[in-house]
């Protein structure tokens, strides 16, 4: 499931407004998704004080169902403190599996041993320009 809710988003030039912002992306679902971050409009906002258009920079999970990946992107602010990220994530993890009926976790553990993270959306749409090149490649073969 892909979910998107309004915040508080503040600009450089000081104003504070309202936005909607995604914190998952399941791109198996709403495929559409995979073509906004690839063209880079994934949480891009528009100031309406001073027109400024910029990217906002959160954590969220992209999720793959058709690949069985779940990748947590972090800014990349936060790649010196890989080790506290990776905690965080880890708890998400462990807190999602524990909020499902055993059924589901059976499947969930079945399909995804671990969550990657990657920091930045730059990683993000290379990880997913790889994957794209390579399905090309064993397409060909």
């Amino acid at each position: 499931m892909s979910s998107a809710s309004k915040m508080d988003v503040t600009c450089a030039c000081g104003h504070t407004f309202e936005a909607e912002l995604y914190q998952s992306a399941n791109v198996t679902l709403n495929p559409d998704l995979r073509k906004y971050i690839l063209t880079g409009e994934m949480n891009i906002v528009t100031c309406p004080e001073c027109g400024a258009h910029f990217h906002v920079e959160m954590p969220f999970l992209y999720h793959d169902m058709d690949r069985g990946e779940m990748i947590w992107v972090y800014p990349m602010a936060r790649a010196t403190d890989r080790a506290a990220v990776d905690e965080e994530v880890r708890k998400k993890w462990l807190e999602l599996r524990e909020s499902m009926p055993p059924e589901v976790r059976q499947v969930l553990e079945e399909r995804y041993s671990a969550v990657r993270v990657l920091f930045g959306m730059d990683a993000l749409v290379g990880h997913i320009m790889t994957d794209v090149s390579t399905d090309k490649n064993a397409a060909s073969n």
